[in-house]
């Protein structure tokens, strides 16, 4: 939508229809054809509100009040990986368009049942809606989290593009804030893109950025209001895969909600605008779109390369669009093959009686397919295993990058680091005589911050996690392979823990599978 004088006069001046009937008197001719422009204007604008007032209200199931719709948002449940007890409801509600459903809240919100949010857009109507909807629940079942969605630009021109209007009509929400202090109102702002901001005329620009700023100004002066933004994430401006059919504004489900329950569940507050700092923010935003191409230029080029993920969780646990191979296969346009397994070491791939020894031999052309499907039907890894097998340039690995990471597995169930060393030489020989012509890096063992960041051993037989990265690069010397310590060269530190790491301080969360997909893409640049 953009601001035009009309929209503003439209908003600002009365008595259209008085001085139209003066005018008519006075001079008939132009009168008629005043009367006639001005019949034409109220068809347009009674076609406009048909389509985008009445027709979304269609959507409303009979019997139900559409002002109310849907009633149904407020459920019980537990809000996702937090520490409090008991049962409470939670509202959720969104102004523009969202991927929120029943599966996705019950799946990452423990909700025993849910309606999926009704999309108003208007800003007037989703003030009126949220009040209404509220004003109907008794103060000691008032929900305990509330979660709404405003797009802070489109309410700004749906207040006529007038600062008091738009302040005055966030004035709802900070009303039900004020009234309800122990009620925490979690707005989350859309996940625009960086090709959104870089559309806009420098004019809307300052417009749009406006408008986000006086929001967090507003609902700052709330303690209770939070507001999260997750464009404030380089890799959700950037990464394509994350977006439905191509859209350039609407994320994968998956994604969207799994974002929403880090943010407000964790302590990942890298999302959460306040005043003090939402100017800068805010123009980080605007920066990291203008940069959008110069970014994606620092990546390496791998069109037509095969790269094979060989690891552990790190790779295995996250086969979404939020994955490091994912990521990595965004970035770089490689065919991507991710035969990670969670729980996995160099140990159990080197075991004949583990599952995993089979797909390895498969991979490597020591076992047929027999074996594979014999063993190993049952695991995540099984489809990519058995695509890589048999699409792999056979005898030589032309064009093909193998990723190796395994040691932190093997340091928490005791591998001593002898057998540490003779697993990985034997897989990283293995791929060698198979795949002569393949190049091979070696990920040592990622950083954790538990038992003294990994100095201590925690097993009788095991050694510090130090170890595990200096045997694999001894391994990497021997073989003529290359190293990325993710122990050391990732970048982590103890107080960036909880930024890059799930609660569980092992495994990567979003931002952290990000990175170190971003850290293998431009390594190979």
């Amino acid at each position: 939508m953009k601001k035009t004088s009309e929209n503003k006069r439209i908003c600002s001046k009365p008595g259209i229809i008085k001085k139209a009937a003066e005018s008519f008197k006075k001079h008939p001719v132009k009168g008629t054809l005043t009367a006639l422009l001005s019949a034409a204007l109220l068809s347009v604008l009674g076609i406009a509100f048909w389509i985008f007032v009445i027709i979304p209200d269609k959507g409303a199931p009979s019997g139900v009040p559409r002002k109310y719709y849907p009633v149904s948002h407020i459920g019980r449940g537990i809000l996702y990986d937090t520490d409090v007890e008991g049962e409470f409801q939670d509202f959720i509600a969104y102004m523009y368009e969202s991927n929120v459903s029943d599966d996705l809240f019950t799946r990452y919100y423990a909700y025993d049942s849910f309606m999926s949010p009704y999309t108003i857009p208007s800003f007037r109507k989703y003030g009126k809606y949220v009040t209404a909807v509220l004003s109907d629940v008794p103060d000691d079942e008032f929900p305990s989290y509330l979660i709404l969605g405003i797009d802070p630009y489109k309410a700004f021109l749906q207040s006529c593009s007038n600062k008091d209007t738009f302040t005055q009509n966030l004035d709802f929400l900070c009303n039900l804030a004020g009234t309800h202090p122990a009620s925490v109102f979690a707005v989350m702002l859309p996940a625009d893109s960086a090709t959104k901001w870089n559309s806009y005329d420098p004019e809307t620009l300052k417009e749009a950025r406006l408008s986000y700023i006086m929001l967090v100004r507003k609902f700052a002066e709330c303690p209770n209001i939070h507001v999260y933004y997750h464009s404030l994430e380089e890799w959700v401006l950037y990464s394509n895969c994350l977006r439905e059919s191509g859209s350039e504004d609407v994320l994968l489900d998956r994604t969207y909600n799994n974002l929403i329950a880090t943010d407000i569940s964790t302590y990942d507050l890298s999302h959460l605008l306040v005043q003090g700092s939402v100017n800068d923010l805010m123009d980080s935003v605007i920066d990291m779109s203008s940069k959008y191409e110069e970014t994606l230029q620092t990546y390496a080029g791998l069109s037509g390369t095969n790269v094979v993920f060989v690891g552990d969780s790190i790779f295995g646990n996250f086969r979404d669009e939020t994955g490091v191979c994912s990521f990595f296969e965004e970035m770089t346009g490689a065919t991507v093959y991710n035969l990670g397994e969670g729980g996995m070491s160099a140990a159990d791939v080197t075991d004949p009686s583990n599952p995993l020894s089979h797909a390895f031999n498969y991979l490597i052309g020591k076992e047929s397919v027999s074996e594979i499907d014999k063993y190993y039907t049952h695991f995540d890894s099984y489809n990519s295993f058995r695509l890589a097998g048999t699409k792999l340039p056979e005898g030589k690995g032309e064009n093909t990058v193998f990723i190796v990471e395994y040691g932190l597995n093997d340091y928490f169930g005791g591998v001593t680091a002898e057998d540490y060393y003779s697993s990985m030489t034997e897989i990283i020989k293995g791929l060698k005589d198979a795949y002569p012509s393949a190049r091979i890096l070696i990920l040592s063992a990622g950083y954790i911050s538990m038992y003294n960041n990994g100095g201590m051993a925690i097993e009788p037989d095991s050694a510090p996690l130090q170890t595990y990265r200096d045997i694999a690069a001894q391994v990497s010397e021997e073989y003529g392979c290359e190293l990325l310590s993710l122990t050391d060269d990732f970048g982590f530190t103890q107080e960036q823990t909880l930024l890059f790491l799930n609660a569980d301080l092992v495994h990567y969360n979003e931002r952290g599978r990000y990175q170190l997909a971003q850290v293998l893409a431009r390594y190979f640049k």
